[in-house]
């Protein structure tokens, strides 16, 4: 683990791991933030390493999206209106 927000942290992390004797082909797995500086990170550093992702986040991203479109949409279509609990998962 390692602090910060943006791709650096995916290079100190690999710095130290090298400089402790890690090997980097070891890493099959990340879990990580859906920043696409961390995922940029993991793709150019850790290349043999599958990028996992929380799925709360990633729900979360979705249910954003969906009821941002549900709102615009009631605007045509006003059946949709109070129809914001049935389109958002729950977890």
């Amino acid at each position: 683990m390692t602090e910060g927000k943006d791709n650096t942290v995916i290079m100190a992390f690999v710095n130290d791991l090298v400089a402790h004797g890690g090997k980097l082909n070891n890493i099959k797995q990340v879990s990580c933030d859906i920043s696409l500086a961390f995922i940029k990170g993991v793709e150019e550093k850790l290349p043999n390493a599958a990028i996992v992702l929380d799925r709360f986040l990633v729900s979360k991203v979705i249910n954003e999206v969906v009821d941002k479109v549900r709102k615009a949409d009631v605007v045509y279509n006003q059946i949709l209106k109070g129809t914001k609990y049935i389109f958002l998962e729950i977890m």
